[in-house]
């Protein structure tokens, strides 16, 4: 789903900074993400949120799984509204062609390029629900009352 913010803060024109441009080299998270998503969304830092009751991300662009990420971890309750999607930033997000499944890993995957596609691959990750919030424009809550843990990591 493209819109004005989106392509304005990933465009690749040559006025946008380096750092926000789609055709710029993408080192690791730190070199694109601005300095407050930095600083306080890294595993380094989660033990500031501690003692939160639950992670809430309205329209959160670029921190929208690092909450998530740390919800699961942490095993608190979550919710995010995503907006922006920046498929250039996160090349390995990909869901099921037909939309069916969780968060893609068939032959029939594709990558992450539009906000339906993001619900559905956030869900797929968190095992989340999907609820739609009574307001205009992206309003998909992707949220989970009670976090299960992550799926197991295959070596």
């Amino acid at each position: 789903a493209k819109n004005g913010r989106e392509e304005a803060g990933n465009g690749s024109d040559a006025a946008t900074p380096p750092s926000r441009r789609t055709d710029a080299p993408i080192a690791d998270d730190a070199g694109v993400l601005c300095a407050q998503v930095r600083e306080m969304f890294t595993p380094e830092n989660w033990h500031k949120f501690e003692e939160c009751s639950v992670v809430v991300g309205m329209h959160p662009d670029e921190a929208t799984e690092s909450i998530v990420d740390f919800a699961m971890a942490r095993g608190k309750p979550f919710a995010v509204v995503p907006c922006c999607v920046f498929p250039a930033m996160f090349p390995d997000r990909r869901v099921r062609r037909d939309g069916e499944g969780e968060d893609g890993g068939g032959g029939d995957d594709v990558p992450v390029t539009e906000r339906r596609q993001l619900v559905r691959w956030l869900a797929g990750k968190t095992r989340g629900e999907v609820a739609y919030l009574a307001f205009e424009g992206a309003n998909q809550v992707v949220y989970s009352k009670t976090p299960p843990p992550p799926p197991p990591t295959t070596t």
